[in-house]
C-alpha cells in the first residue's frame, strides 16, 4: 500500500511539471510581497505597514520538521517529517542550499550526509491566497561519524591549477567547479511559491523554483497534499525535487503554528 501510495505521488509530480511546463519562474528568494494589501510588506508571515505594524489577514502558518535536533533532543512544536530519498534529498542540498558536497572529496559537516536536521514552514497572508512563501532549512547533525569536523578538497585538475598560477604568479587560483560557481550558499531557503487547488479539491500543490544564480533555478520544487487545506489545524504531504518521477523525497505533518511567524526570523 505504501508503495503505491509513493507511486501515486511521483506520478502526480511528473504529471503537474509537464501540464505547467510553460510557466518557469525563478524563485526571487523570498522578497515577494505574497497578496499583501497595497501599503503593506510581507515580513515573518504577516503584512505589516511601512511604520511595521502588522495588518490582520488572517495569516496562518504551519511548521514541520525532523525528530531531531543537531544536540539530540526531541523537537516536539510541530509535525514529523522524514526523508524517503537520500540521493535526491542530497541533490537539493547541493544544488539548492549549496552547503555540502561542493568540493571534489567531502567529509564531516561538509558532506551532505551529514545533514538529517530538516525543516519546512508554510506561511501565508490567508488560507485561500494564490501564493505562499515556503522556508526550507537544512542543519548537520554535528555528531554525524562520532566527530565533528569539516573537510572539502578539491579535485585533482583544481589541485593543478593552484600548482602552475602559484608557481609562474606567486598565487593559487583554482576554477570553481558548478556548486561552487552558484552565488547562494545559506542553511536556510526562502522560496515563494504558488498555491493551487488539486486533486479534485481535495487537495493542494505548492510549487516553485530554486534561487537565482543556483543549479536548481529552474529544477521544480514541489509540496504536494493529497487531502487537506490551509484551512485545516495539519495535514499530511509529501516534498518533490526537479519534478520528475522518483523526485519525491520527503513526507511528514504539517502542524498549524500558533502564530504567523511560526518561530522564523
Amino acid at each position: 500500500m505504501k508503495y503505491a501510495m509513493l507511486t501515486m505521488i511521483a506520478a502526480y509530480a511528473l504529471i503537474a511539471t509537464v501540464a505547467c511546463s510553460n510557466k518557469k519562474n525563478s524563485s526571487d528568494n523570498g522578497s515577494s510581497n505574497l497578496d499583501c494589501p497595497a501599503g503593506t510588506t510581507f515580513y515573518m508571515g504577516y503584512c505589516v505597514t511601512s511604520n511595521g505594524q502588522p495588518v490582520n489577514t488572517g495569516a496562518v502558518a504551519f511548521q514541520s520538521k525532523t525528530t531531531t535536533s543537531s544536540y539530540g533532543s526531541a523537537y516536539s512544536t510541530a509535525g514529523a517529517l522524514s526523508i524517503t530519498n537520500r540521493n535526491v534529498f542530497n541533490q537539493l542540498l547541493r544544488e539548492g542550499f549549496g552547503i555540502c558536497d561542493q568540493g571534489y572529496y567531502n567529509g564531516g559537516s561538509a558532506s551532505c550526509m551529514s545533514f538529517t536536521n530538516f525543516m519546512v514552514s508554510i506561511q501565508a497572508t490567508h488560507a485561500e491566497a494564490s501564493g505562499a512563501r515556503v522556508t526550507l532549512e537544512a542543519y548537520p547533525n554535528y555528531n554525524y561519524g562520532g566527530t565533528n569536523y569539516w573537510i572539502s578538497t578539491p579535485s585533482w585538475q583544481q589541485a593543478g591549477t593552484c600548482a602552475l598560477t602559484s608557481f609562474f604568479f606567486g598565487g593559487c587560483y583554482m576554477t570553481p567547479n558548478q556548486y561552487q560557481n552558484q552565488w547562494y550558499h545559506s542553511n536556510v531557503l526562502p522560496l515563494n511559491v504558488s498555491h493551487s487547488i488539486t486533486n479534485e479539491n481535495q487537495g493542494f500543490e505548492m510549487r516553485g523554483y530554486g534561487a537565482t544564480g543556483t543549479i536548481s533555478q529552474n529544477k521544480l520544487i514541489q509540496l504536494i497534499v493529497l487531502n487537506g487545506s490551509l484551512k485545516n489545524q495539519s495535514f499530511d504531504y509529501y516534498l518533490a525535487y526537479n519534478g520528475k518521477a522518483g523526485g519525491v523525497f520527503a513526507q511528514g505533518k504539517m502542524v498549524r503554528c500558533n502564530t504567523p511567524s511560526c518561530g522564523l526570523w
